[in-house]
């Protein structure tokens, strides 16, 4: 059985999102239609995470004979324990004001006999139960599809044609699917499985390069492009980006692998009629488009998961939680100052290379600096509000805003390259490693991000994930405001990622910005995480950050780099 792991998205957005602080606002909607029969629902082992909180793992397996089309919103009917309740949820109901979990994401479909697992559902008690919740646990939920039939029927067709589009809408060749785009299941014998693309031909893969695990099972690696590929392409995309962001529902374009595996340019646009309007290449260089529905803030949302990395066996930890000092990197924080009851993560600790006893927390602007209308001074704590009632103690601090970058709103002229911000910190508050279930500790070393790098990060949502870049010149379009009042801001020359285990596998979510991304072989970082939304991520560059942030002396406060006597 093939499992996929949601991203959770609050009400019916869905698509290339601002992977920012979560907020605790929670919208409304009216309740679909019914659709439980036509799934079977089963649950991991209820098992207990810290004081009076509880977490569930959910599988759902479509039954029916076709596709189901989400958005899909799941609601908790009864547990067998009185005093649970949800912790988290991504809204209610309009009518009757019921919590709701959106199991799936507008756009994406759970083919039938497809089964999907989602992550991390949070109970809590509200008052001491009276019985073991473990030993009297059982589950009863409902699913519910809010579209008419009418525009089930259209979200089915138009979910077939991306379908049968020969892959040609993704940015690259998509691994862990077998050719026809279904989840290809776990191998024991670990047999390579080929990878599709246009006509359903395998990717040419490189001879010379071992297969790497990809989902449960091995998949060829596809032909790393060339530099000067990757330099022609970026070349054309920069020559062309403005044109291509006049074109209707255009918000991201970037270099990326086209289709034979060489570079090509990648473009983001919002509705599938809109590929169309697109060339199919410029000056001789192959496009790729992709459908996405346009970046837009994040809500409220619960953790994803916690995977364990594999050289460190298994370990629970969770990076919502208090922490004694000093604390993890990659854990929950926020600025104190702001009167928002959100958080977001606090990526690593940097050193000034002039002075190494100044310490800083690096994080993003939108983390601390309020999108730079924070004041120098603030106070910068841990955990975020969000994870801790909305509320703080006074031994929540853990250091104080130093210097951040200001979010300009695009206009004809405006233009971002990152989005970061530091405070000034100790030793004794803050160390430079990751929780146990993490990677550990950086390396001070930076490298150059490549198309085909395997990265991994730690985050308050996500965790422990990893990815590989598939593109190292992005120009994307951040909405930092909302629906009603949009606020886009142009991000240029950013790192585009994407998980390493299936397409619908998210490598950061919400509250995960702010994470330091490092590479998986070396621990080096990459780049710092800021956006994204359903199987992409987007990063800053790290080297940019440093160069631009503070007294730009700054590096990554981590393992040195040996040095090799001859």
């Amino acid at each position: 059985m093939s499992h996929l792991r949601i991203l959770r998205s609050v009400g019916i957005v869905f698509g290339l999102t601002l992977v920012c602080a979560i907020h605790a606002d929670e919208p409304e909607v009216h309740r679909g239609k019914e659709i439980t029969s036509q799934l079977e629902i089963d649950h991991a082992p209820l098992r207990q995470s810290r004081g009076d909180e509880y977490r569930l793992d959910i599988t759902l397996e479509n039954k029916s004979a076709e596709s189901l089309v989400g958005p899909l919103l799941l609601t908790v009917e009864k547990t067998g324990v009185d005093s649970f309740v949800l912790k988290k949820s991504d809204g209610r109901f309009a009518k009757d004001g019921k919590e709701f979990l959106t199991v799936l994401n507008p756009g994406q479909a759970l083919k039938s006999g497809q089964s999907l697992t989602y992550k991390n559902i949070r109970f809590e008690t509200l008052i001491e139960p009276k019985v073991n919740p473990i030993e009297k646990f059982e589950l009863t939920a409902k699913v519910f599809m809010i579209r008419t039939e009418a525009e089930q029927k259209i979200a089915q067709e138009d979910s077939q044609k991306q379908q049968q589009n020969n892959q040609a809408g993704l940015p690259f060749p998509m691994r862990g699917v077998n050719a026809n785009g279904d989840q290809a299941e776990a191998d024991s014998t670990l047999q390579p499985v080929p990878d599709p693309i246009a006509e359903g031909e395998p990717v040419a893969a490189d001879e010379n390069r071992a297969p790497v695990a990809r989902g449960g099972h091995f998949t060829p690696r596809p032909r790393v492009p060339t530099e000067e590929e990757v330099a022609k392409a970026t070349a054309v995309k920069d020559e062309w980006s403005d044109k291509l962001f006049d074109i209707e529902g255009v918000h991201s374009v970037g270099n990326g692998w086209a289709l034979d595996g060489s570079a090509g340019v990648t473009v983001f646009v919002q509705k599938f009629a809109q590929k169309k309007l697109i060339p199919n290449q410029l000056n001789g260089v192959p496009v790729q488009v992709l459908v996405q529905d346009m970046v837009r803030a994040y809500g409220p949302l619960g953790s994803v998961g916690f995977p364990v990395h594999p050289e460190s066996g298994y370990c629970f930890d969770d990076p919502t939680r208090v922490f004694e000092r000093p604390i993890p990197i990659g854990v929950s924080g926020w600025n104190r100052d702001i009167n928002v009851c959100s958080t977001g993560t606090l990526g690593c600790r940097l050193e000034d290379t002039l002075d190494y006893n100044q310490k800083f927390i690096l994080s993003n602007s939108h983390v601390l600096g309020d999108q730079g209308r924070a004041n120098v001074g603030d106070l910068v704590i841990q955990p975020g509000p969000l994870d801790f009632n909305c509320s703080f103690s006074a031994d929540s601090v853990v250091g104080t805003l130093s210097d951040f970058t200001f979010i300009q709103i695009t206009t004809a002229n405006d233009r971002n390259f990152i989005d970061a911000a530091i405070a000034t910190t100790t030793p004794l508050l803050m160390s430079s490693a990751t929780p146990c279930n993490g990677y550990g500790i950086p390396k001070e070393e930076t490298i150059l991000p490549t198309i085909d790098l395997d990265v991994m990060k730690y985050g308050r949502t996500t965790e422990f994930t990893t990815g590989f870049v598939f593109s190292t010149s992005m120009t994307v379009d951040v909405d930092f405001g909302d629906a009603t009042n949009p606020r886009v801001a142009r991000f240029m020359n950013q790192i585009g990622i994407i998980s390493d285990s299936n397409f619908f596998d998210a490598f950061g979510g919400p509250g995960d910005s702010g994470s330091l991304i490092v590479s998986r072989d070396g621990r080096n970082p990459v780049g710092l995480l800021f956006a994204g939304g359903g199987p992409f991520t987007f990063a800053n560059p790290i080297d940019v950050v440093l160069g631009l942030i503070g007294p730009g002396t700054l590096q990554v406060d981590g393992e040195p780099t040996p040095v090799v006597v001859p």
